[in-house]
């Protein structure tokens, strides 16, 4: 069967999702699909170039190709817009600055401007949705926001495994937290920077990543003179990245309201249990607050207080990372279950 992913890319930005959507194909291919990437160039900072994208999605239909898709898999923003009778959507994320940070764009910019901006789009984004062949989202959160902004009913999850389990262990339990992730703000590691000012264990931060927050990271550690506390350790190659997890007392994770988050549920493969945000969104799916980890409140205190807590308790600690990795094994996610549950509807037909 020919099959076409299309998402979308944003130029020299490469994250989870781009690994997701290869995964994927990779799946598929092993299946014995002939699969196709289509990757549509979005520049999600001009209201006029959005406008543009959605026109070109909405006349796109790859039924007309000359070699057409048997079933087309859209993954985010703008690639669902896309033309085809057997769409099978997986919900990755839509267009996040016009629905749950829209205060923020309108604020940044021409009102009126963001304000017809974001009617379309919640006018489009619901056709499209509402008329695939199939929809399944990525969380449970994914969900939520359909619900409150489009108003559309709860679509069903379909969970993405990681990228790779190869490389993960669980090691020693040594005496830092460890947060990998891309260093922007509503990453926020900021709030780990900062509760190291309040934890009084002795306990230690090693955060990884890069990304437009480093110089913001930089300054707070220096003003709160954490700078013996807390480690900058940049871009790791995996074997580093998984060290890291390995041999931590646990793994903060609290992001503003993450879509998902593959951080998650690599503290759990590594045994660690994971401090997160009670706002934090996709991780809640899987963390449970006094079995594999610990839900806290937004704040420098309540985040510093959760890893003295495991500090005075390691056998706790090394409870709950257990607990998690037993979750996570019985979750069952496999790519080959994901790519055969996206292209179900086909084969039935």
């Amino acid at each position: 069967m020919r099959v076409a992913i299309v998402d979308s890319q944003v130029a020299f930005f490469h994250g989870g999702a781009e690994m997701l959507a290869s995964r994927l194909a990779d799946a598929m291919r092993a299946q014995g699909h002939d699969v196709e990437m289509v990757r549509l160039p979005i520049n999600p900072s001009r209201p006029a170039d959005i406008h543009q994208v959605i026109d070109f999605c909405l006349a796109s239909d790859l039924s007309r190709w000359i070699a057409a898709p048997d079933v087309v898999v859209p993954l985010r923003f703008p690639a669902y817009l896309v033309q085809h009778p057997n769409k099978s959507v997986w919900l990755l994320h839509q267009l996040r600055q016009y629905y749950e940070y829209y205060e923020q764009t309108r604020a940044a910019g021409n009102a009126e401007e963001a304000e017809a901006l974001r009617r379309r789009l919640v006018e489009v984004d619901r056709a499209a949705l509402e008329g695939a062949a199939s929809l399944r989202v990525m969380s449970r959160r994914i969900s939520e926001r359909l619900e409150k902004y489009n108003g559309m009913k709860p679509a069903p999850s379909l969970l993405p495994p990681l990228p790779t389990e190869e490389g993960f262990y669980c090691g020693r339990q040594e005496r830092y937290v460890f947060m990998p992730s891309r260093l922007e703000k509503h990453k926020r590691q900021w709030l780990l920077v900062e509760a190291m000012a309040h934890v009084k264990s002795g306990v230690k931060a090693v955060i990884g990543g890069e990304g437009g927050a480093w110089a913001d990271l930089r300054e707070r550690i220096e003003r709160l003179g954490v700078g013996d506390r807390v480690l900058l350790a940049g871009r790791l190659s995996h074997e580093v990245l998984a060290g890291w997890y390995a041999n931590s007392l646990a793994v903060f994770f609290g992001p503003e309201d993450e879509d998902y988050g593959f951080i998650t549920l690599e503290a759990m493969l590594s045994g660690k249990p994971v401090i997160t945000c009670r706002d934090s969104g996709g991780p809640l799916e899987f963390v449970a607050d006094g079995e594999n980890g610990l839900v806290v409140e937004p704040e420098p205190g309540a985040v510093a207080h959760a890893i003295d807590t495991l500090a005075a308790d390691t056998g706790r600690a090394r409870d709950m990372g257990a607990a998690g990795l037993e979750r996570y094994r019985k979750l069952g996610l496999t790519w080959d279950r994901t790519a055969s549950v996206l292209l179900q509807e086909r084969k039935a037909a």
